[in-house]
This record gives C-alpha cells, structure tokens and sequence, in this order.
C-alpha cells in the first residue's frame, strides 16, 4: 500500500485475551412492535381533474456537470505572455463593469454592459485601444462573472454586501475557454487544444472551461465533466471485510482488524510535515522583517519560496489522503 510513498505503513498483530466470563449486554428483543393499532383510513380518491400538472421538459439535452478534471499545462513562453495578458483583460473588463454598475448607475444587463464596457467603439482614438487584442468572448465572460455574482448574492438574501474588485495578487487569476473555440484551425485560439500537458488534451470539450494560473505562474485546464450515477450498489452483498479506524497525530491513522491485525498508517511520519512548517515560519518571520522599498524584490523572492514549501505540504498531505481512500 505505501510503496514508493514518503510515509509508512505497518502490520502487527495484536495479542486479544478473550475472558469467557463476561456479562451480556443486551437483553432480547421483542417480536412485536409497542405501538397502538391505528385505524384503517382508505387512501383518497384522486380524480382525473386534480393530478398533478406535468414536469417542464428541459429544453437542453446536455447531462449536467458534476465534476471537474484538472489538467496541468505547459505553455512555450509566447503561449505564457499571451495568455497572461488575456487574464489582465479580463481582470480590467471585470473591475471596469464594476465601476459602471456601482459609481455610473449602468443597468445590471448584458446588453446596457456590452454598450459601455465591451464594444470596440468604447476603444477607438483612446490609449485603451491594447483591450481590442484579447477576444471578445473572453472579456464577455469576464462581464458575466460579475452578472452570475450579483444573482447569488441577491439568491442568498444578502440584505447588504459590496462586491470587490479583482486584482493581480489573488490567488489565482482564470478566463474562460468556450467549447465552441477549442478546435479551430484558424484563428487566435488554435494554440489551445495544442499545449503540451500532463495528460492527454480532449479532442472536443462539451463543456464550456476554465484555463487558471495560480501565484506560482502554473496553468492548468479546468474541464467539467459529467457525473457517473450508478444505478445499484456495485458493493458485495455480503462482506466480512470489516476494519475500525482510530485517526491520530503522530500516527496518522490506526486500523484495526476483527482478526487480531493492526495497520498503522504513517507512523511517527508528521515530523516531515513538521520541518516543512518549521522552514515556512523561519521565511514568513524573515519576510515580515524587511520593510525598506530597496528589498522589495527579495520579498518577493521570498513569497515565492513560502508558496512552493506551502504548495509541497498539500501534495504530501494529498498524497497521503488519497491513497488511504484507495
């Protein structure tokens, strides 16, 4: 189970002294129920005037999404400029409709948004004119976030909420990828579907996606995909295989077997995670001691090396989590 993992895994056998003089504890069960008869009441006649009305039929016929796949990707750094320089778009069109509900009274609707933020005469004989690079459904689903944001709010009876601008320091910044753009040959969007990545790219999303880059400049493909609903139990239907489970700390979890076995998983192990922590804490106290202008560039530096050993600590706790689910 933890071959080639950086944690332990170890079997015992437990020594369990049975005492034949125990007490029972529990007493036998009755054969019938404590309750009072009820009186027999026939169900009511529905009548052919009083049924229910009829389901809506769903105009779409696309199953609904219910998970997503995440793909890493490595762009050339022409891709990575590009790409880069699309997000900001994005990000300015998102805070420039922002601006425009909130300060310039412009209606919440696409069509009102579209006519002040997003058409190209807004751009002509200004210095803005850099915005008409990036494609026009990117910048319109950036105006659409910000629509689907208002509609949850207002969803969730927020009786008083401020919506906040997007900015460059966020943890991650995404556009969105149309399904219908994927598989151009021609065009602004053809180095899309040929990016080299972890694993293989689809040949056709049905499914509108989102591409996000993290602090840490790595991009990855979020594709949504649909849910897998099994009609039956695809468990056995008898099964001895039973374990209890004990979760600790310096042993991760502890699992005991009705046989007499007794697995422990990560045993004395956290000391790893402990050290990683220990270097993070050292880093963010020697971050927080410059505050000169002149070191800004090795904050930076040091921002940087607390989000990998930040980024290290998730994967091995990951790791650990998701083989023992296995």
């Amino acid at each position: 189970m933890g071959l080639g993992s950086w944690y332990s895994v170890r079997m015992s056998v437990l020594k369990v002294v049975k005492s034949e003089n125990l007490r029972k504890t529990y007493s036998q069960s009755s054969r019938y129920l404590w309750q009072d008869i009820m009186e027999c009441v026939p169900p009511p006649i529905v009548e052919e005037d009083e049924k229910l009305p009829k389901p809506k039929k769903n105009k779409s016929s696309k199953i609904p999404a219910g998970k997503t796949q995440r793909i890493r990707l490595f762009p050339t750094q022409e891709e990575k400029s590009k790409l880069k320089r699309w997000m900001g778009t994005a990000r300015w069109t998102y805070n420039r409709c922002l601006v425009a509900v909130e300060k310039e009274g412009i209606e919440r609707t696409k069509k009102a948004l579209r006519a002040q933020c997003l058409n190209a005469a807004n751009f002509n004989n200004t210095e803005l004119q850099w915005v008409l690079e990036t494609p026009y459904d990117i910048r319109d689903e950036a105006m659409n976030n910000l629509l689907k944001s208002y509609s949850s709010n207002f969803a969730a009876k927020q009786k008083k909420f401020k919506m906040k601008f997007r900015s460059k320091k966020d943890q991650q910044q995404s556009i969105a990828i149309l399904s219908k753009h994927w598989d151009k040959s021609k065009g602004v969007y053809t180095f899309l579907c040929k990016m080299k990545s972890a694993k293989n790219l689809l040949a056709e999303l049905h499914y509108d996606s989102r591409l996000v880059m993290n602090q840490l400049g790595e991009f990855y493909l979020c594709i949504p995909q649909p849910l897998e609903i099994w009609a039956k139990n695809q468990g056995p239907t008898q099964s001895d295989a039973v374990i209890a489970l004990d979760p600790g700390v310096r042993t991760f979890i502890t699992g005991y077997d009705p046989s007499g076995q007794a697995v422990e998983w990560g045993k004395n192990d956290i000391s790893r995670i402990y050290r990683l922590s220990h270097i993070y804490d050292k880093i963010q106290s020697t971050h927080d001691s410059i505050h000169r202008k002149v070191h800004k560039r090795k904050r930076y530096k040091l921002r940087r090396v607390m989000l990998r050993i930040h980024k290290k600590i998730r994967c091995l706790i990951n790791d650990c989590h998701h083989k023992l689910a296995k």
